[in-house]
């Protein structure tokens, strides 16, 4: 296997999130999965994974919060 980052960015990054090097869009079995993104390793640098990082925790903190039943 290639050693990569998966970062949930959401739809409305995508196109954005794609122009950045190592990025492509995450793909199982022909089927693409939609504002997920995978990122080369070797196209990681520490900057750069903080970056994604924070890309990433953008759209999670909009995501509305899950109930306890």
């Amino acid at each position: 296997g290639r050693d990569r980052f998966m970062f949930r960015v959401g739809k409305d990054k995508e196109a954005e999130a794609l122009t950045r090097p190592g990025a492509s869009i995450v793909d199982m079995g022909g089927k693409r999965l939609g504002g997920l993104i995978f990122v080369d390793a070797e196209d990681c640098d520490q900057a750069a994974l903080k970056a994604w990082i924070a890309m990433a925790l953008q759209f999670v903190r909009q995501l509305p919060k899950k109930s306890r039943a």
